[in-house]
């Protein structure tokens, strides 16, 4: 595989598990080979056979900043404030028959 497929298959992977367009995509690649001080074809080669960016090598390489995978929906939290109260009680039965005066 050539250089260029090889970079290219990388950003089609970043693109998708990250949900990137292709220049922000590359824009990753070229970041993690600056700071990594790696080639760019070889940080694409890692991500083609892994299917994921590569752990940094350094401890300020990180990936801060980037979108992630889509996370599931967090459940919402109840709302705060005092609770509500409880049932209202029953109002009393209206007046039957009887006398009405």
């Amino acid at each position: 595989m050539d250089r260029r497929t090889t970079i290219g298959k990388a950003l089609g992977i970043i693109m998708g598990v990250y949900n990137l367009d292709d220049d922000t995509a590359m824009d990753v690649l070229r970041r993690l080979s600056q700071q990594g001080e790696r080639k760019l074809y070889d940080i694409a080669a890692d991500v083609v056979h892994d299917h994921r960016l590569p752990a940094p090598d350094q401890p300020d390489v990180t990936t801060a900043g980037m979108p992630g995978p889509p996370k599931p929906p967090r459940p919402s939290a109840p709302p705060s404030g005092p609770a509500p109260a409880g049932p209202a009680e029953p109002a009393p039965p209206p007046p039957t028959g009887g006398d009405v005066t």
